[in-house]
């Protein structure tokens, strides 16, 4: 009701959606050139590295949903080989 008395509006505003994904946006070449300088590099080393350089705390799945919106995967291959079995 008081948004239909404030603004004239009877339908809902939007529920959830993403607010914070610019304060990594505004890093991410710098994050991916991270990844072509150090592949192996965990997500953990990257939210290190935010942290120390520019003073941004982020959590690990933050810098994750970053990769993916940037189609970067971390899959396993030749030079990070999986225990093999006996």
């Amino acid at each position: 009701m008081s948004r239909w008395r404030q603004e004239g509006l009877a339908d809902p505003k939007p529920i959830g959606g993403d607010r914070h994904s610019h304060r990594m946006e505004a890093h991410v070449e710098e994050i991916l050139g991270l990844i072509d300088k150090t592949p192996d590099i965990t997500l953990m080393e990257i939210v290190a590295h935010l942290e120390v350089t520019h003073g941004l705390r982020v959590a690990h799945s933050s810098v994750w949903r970053l990769l993916d919106r940037h189609d970067m995967t971390f899959k396993k291959n030749g030079a990070r080989k999986r225990a093999a079995a006996a």
